[in-house]
């Protein structure tokens, strides 16, 4: 039995990394897409109009695509770049703010707490984030709808909260405004 497992794992192994393969390209794809719709909007509306921009592309590359199954892992994909340019973002804030409060200190000025009220916000975001999307996805349950459902949310959200961290050109270094 086990070399029969073996034989079968030596023949499966070109499969998945071409798979694996695949994937990384899909998501430097989507990952680009993404960056030229946000680079290229004008304001807020056209920022949001982004939002779901590489989800038809993985639906359609997808076998189980166009299943509920498919179309949510196909947002929770996108989630995670939205999740990776609002990581961005707040990093970009934090070394703004610990500059910030280091030339406070300096100075000798009592309003050096930047980095703190930065992080406080960001918690408080992201409670707010878990909180509004539970409340928008109460009536789901545990069904099918409620992971697209909290995926969605979460998608619309980071992709707001995006637009108005890079908003923000005074909190940012100037080598990344």
């Amino acid at each position: 039995m086990r070399p029969l497992a073996l034989g079968l794992a030596f023949l499966a192994a070109p499969v998945l990394a071409d798979a694996v393969e695949a994937e990384k390209e899909a998501y430097t794809r989507d990952r680009a897409a993404l960056e030229a719709c946000t680079d290229a909007a004008a304001d807020f509306e056209s920022f949001m109009a982004c939002t779901r921009t590489t989800v038809e592309a993985c639906r359609e590359r997808r076998p189980d695509g166009r299943s509920n199954a498919g179309g949510t892992a196909c947002l929770y994909d996108e989630l995670r770049i939205w999740t990776e340019l609002y990581q961005q973002e707040v990093a970009g804030i934090l070394r703004w703010a610990q500059d910030f409060d280091s030339d406070a200190s300096r100075l000798r000025a009592s309003w050096g707490r930047a980095h703190e009220t930065v992080l406080r916000a960001e918690v408080s975001w992201a409670e707010y984030v878990r909180d509004q999307c539970n409340m928008e996805n109460v009536g789901y349950a545990a069904g099918t709808a409620a992971a697209s459902g909290q995926a969605a949310c979460r998608l619309r959200l980071h992709a707001e909260r995006v637009f108005h961290l890079r908003s923000l050109d005074d909190l940012r270094p100037r080598d990344e405004r």
